[in-house]
């Protein structure tokens, strides 16, 4: 017997995104901070950007139970050497993912 399945990241962020707007409603009704709506939209766009990272470091995520299952263990799987397989385009597109962190605790 097998088990295949793969968790796709709408089914995670969506109710993640649910939360974090339901907890934004109760810290500024309960608690009473006050908020301009430059600030929503800077604190709303960057939890759409928070999401928009996990949706491409971590997701689709794979579940693989049985004969399909992979067999190696987790701590033969991590690289030791550091940027042994590093490359150009890997390095550009983390710097990429990490510019608008960078902008936005500026304007925070």
């Amino acid at each position: 017997m097998s088990i295949q399945h793969t968790i796709t990241s709408i089914t995670v962020l969506g109710p993640l995104f649910i939360l974090f707007l339901i907890a934004l409603v109760v810290c500024t009704r309960v608690i009473k901070i006050r908020y301009t709506s430059k600030q929503y939209a800077l604190i709303i766009a960057f939890a759409v950007y928070i999401l928009g990272v996990m949706h491409f470091v971590f997701f689709p995520i794979d579940i693989n139970i049985g004969v399909y299952a992979n067999q190696t263990p987790w701590y033969k799987t991590i690289q030791w050497i550091p940027l042994l397989t590093a490359d150009i385009p890997s390095f550009a597109l983390n710097i990429l993912l990490f510019l608008p962190l960078g902008f936005m605790l500026l304007l925070y």
